[in-house]
């Protein structure tokens, strides 16, 4: 059979079947008896199919240039919440509880900003532990940024479990401009379950108890969540996210505490799960596509229109990204922030800070594997953090269920309809 398995990739989602031909990254939806034969076809079959997609143009291999930068900037080395999954040691990092101060903030900003190129575009995130414990950095951090680098082109955001907005600081990120990622894991029961508060607080009546006053500001406020027990349906926790009126939904799976393949299998039936809740939701509430708010399908819908990128793109740690925390140490991404051998700059200490070029070695050889695979021209390769098998093998299944998801959302849809859910920003291949 002529069919090669790094260049095709038949599939069923719900009732609908599918061919994908990866390198000139396109799709048809088949009938049952297409599908059929093409399931049991000889080469002579997969030889005709072939001679279709050939009429469609194949790029070369180049690589994804993202020329959107950005800094996480690590204000506070401390939390008020337990989330039974925190990668950070509890919001510390492993280090001594601690907020940023304002003069650190200032010349980490500095560091960042005098290291992007003058006419790129960035974003400063203000991250933690959670950062609004260090509410008075930040609104200096803004103010330093308004009295500096109004002619740049940088956008502000924070990450943030809510629990200390109130209607003075709501008012103040909307004069600013200040974007807003809000950590939330689904409904009461899951939230409480999942990020309780260390003081035993209602963490789910704190999180949404600011929400009517982010809805009337029009800040674009998306809820953040981490998808850690695979039993749980995900389709249900959108859901009911989406009835607290959030427009925009993202959330990711918890692949560091994945314990085994059976887990991975869970993880894949939920993403259909999802599939089913999309369609539905697209057929039966959304008014406008512009509202699509699955954040995780849209980021993975744009890869499809991306030239086919040189599959050791990986993520953006060091290239265009940096983190900075309380002590002014640099690290290239906030998630390595937790290892001293990881600093790669001091902002005290240091004026230049050379953006890495390359892969280091580990995620080289993952990619290496992953250029005979279908998916390789839609898939990020994932987090070079969770860098140990099974973690990998999750992202791996999850990748790929994700771009069936893709393709299948994407056949749904005319071109205006396709341009207002794909929303491209910072990207280019040219």
């Amino acid at each position: 059979m002529k069919n090669k398995k790094n260049e095709w990739h038949l599939f069923s989602l719900g009732d609908e079947d599918y061919l994908y031909n990866c390198p000139c990254k396109q799709a048809v939806q088949l009938d049952e008896d297409q599908f059929t034969l093409l399931k049991q076809g000889d080469s002579a079959t997969w030889e005709a199919i072939e001679s279709v997609f050939s009429n469609f143009p194949v790029t070369e291999e180049q690589p994804l240039k993202r020329n959107f930068y950005d800094l996480f900037l690590l204000v506070s080395n401390d939390c008020n919440a337990q989330c039974v999954y925190c990668f950070a040691d509890q919001g510390c990092y492993g280090k001594e509880a601690n907020l940023m101060d304002s003069s650190t903030a200032r010349r980490a900003i500095d560091f960042f900003m005098e290291n992007v190129p003058y006419n790129a575009p960035a974003n400063i995130t203000f991250f933690g532990g959670e950062p609004l414990l260090a509410k008075n950095t930040i609104k200096d951090s803004i103010e330093h940024i308004k009295e500096k680098y109004a002619s740049r082109k940088l956008t502000l955001s924070i990450t943030t479990n809510g629990f200390l907005l109130d209607s003075a600081t709501v008012d103040y990120f909307v004069a600013n401009n200040v974007n807003i990622s809000l950590s939330i894991d689904g409904g009461r029961v899951l939230q409480q379950l999942q990020r309780p508060m260390k003081n035993g607080g209602d963490s789910f009546y704190e999180v949404t108890r600011m929400l009517d006053d982010l809805k009337k500001s029009r800040l674009p406020v998306i809820a953040r969540g981490t998808y850690y027990d695979y039993n749980v349906d995900l389709a249900k926790i959108y859901n009911e996210l989406l009835l607290l009126h959030f427009k925009e939904v993202q959330i990711v799976p918890d692949f560091l505490h994945i314990v085994d393949a059976e887990e991975i299998h869970k993880l894949e039936s939920q993403v259909e799960s999802l599939y089913n809740y999309c369609v539905y939701y697209m057929k039966n509430i959304m008014r406008t596509y512009a509202e699509f708010p699955f954040v995780p399908i849209v980021q993975q819908m744009r890869m499809l229109f991306f030239a086919p990128y040189a599959y050791t793109y990986s993520c953006e740690r060091g290239k265009t990204l940096m983190a900075i925390d309380c002590a002014g140490d640099v690290f290239a991404c906030h998630r390595l922030s937790s290892y001293k051998d990881s600093v790669v700059a001091n902002v005290f200490e240091d004026d230049v800070y050379t953006w890495r070029n390359e892969e280091n070695e580990s995620v080289k050889k993952t990619a290496e594997k992953c250029m005979h695979c279908w998916n390789r021209y839609t898939c990020s390769h994932g987090c070079a953090y969770n860098s140990d098998t099974l973690t990998q093998k999750a992202f791996c299944a999850y990748s790929k269920k994700m771009t069936e998801v893709a393709i299948a959302v994407t056949s749904k849809l005319s071109p205006n309809e396709l341009a207002d859910v794909i929303r491209f920003y910072g990207f280019s291949n040219k």
